[in-house]
């Protein structure tokens, strides 16, 4: 089991040599992490890595996964993060490692994502929807993200009774799928 990822080095090295592959984007620190950085070391390719909060809070609880991510942390060109908790994170796992870090939050309402087959001045898509759903007149409360238990989607929906209270025009709105999608 403590190997079960070296199937990835070899696969990783024989794809760089073979497609002359100068930089890689890595989505996680371990194990794939590991594999870009040992091929860094023996390749002349570059590697960037997407940082996430749960795959460095569970790397950090073990100090031999710890020296590793901040040896993979260490050499990468650009370390990109999905929030500034998980940049935070990092900077204080590593406070004398000087990072490269780039905060890229999710986003919305993309110009080059826009449908072009709606008319130009017709309703947004956030319109339609409120249409949609009756949700004109509301306050929306919106959660976006994987359902796992982990997410706190539960807590907030244990929560609404009393918020409803103080905003009776709140309604509660989950975009996601996951395991937890049927509780």
């Amino acid at each position: 089991p403590f190997l079960k990822w070296l199937p990835a080095l070899t696969a990783l090295y024989k794809k760089i040599k073979k497609n002359k592959i100068e930089h890689i984007l890595v989505g996680q620190i371990l194990p794939l992490g590991t594999a870009a950085y040992l091929i860094s070391l023996i390749l002349p390719v570059k590697y960037s890595l997407i940082l996430h909060g749960m795959d460095l809070a569970f790397a950090l609880k073990q100090p031999r996964k710890k020296w590793l991510a901040g040896k993979i942390l260490k050499s990468a060109g650009a370390i990109i993060c999905g929030n500034s908790y998980t940049a935070e994170l990092a900077r204080q796992a590593f406070p004398k490692i000087s990072l490269n870090l780039i905060v890229i939050n999710p986003g919305i309402d993309n110009p080059a994502t826009r449908n072009p087959a709606r008319p130009a001045g017709g309703p947004q898509p956030a319109t339609q929807l409120k249409e949609k759903y009756n949700l004109q007149n509301k306050i929306i409360l919106l959660s976006v993200g994987r359902l796992v238990k982990r997410k706190g989607f539960d807590l907030v929906i244990k929560a609404l009774p009393e918020v409803l209270k103080k905003f009776p025009d709140l309604v509660y709105v989950i975009l996601g799928q996951g395991e937890e999608a049927e509780n």
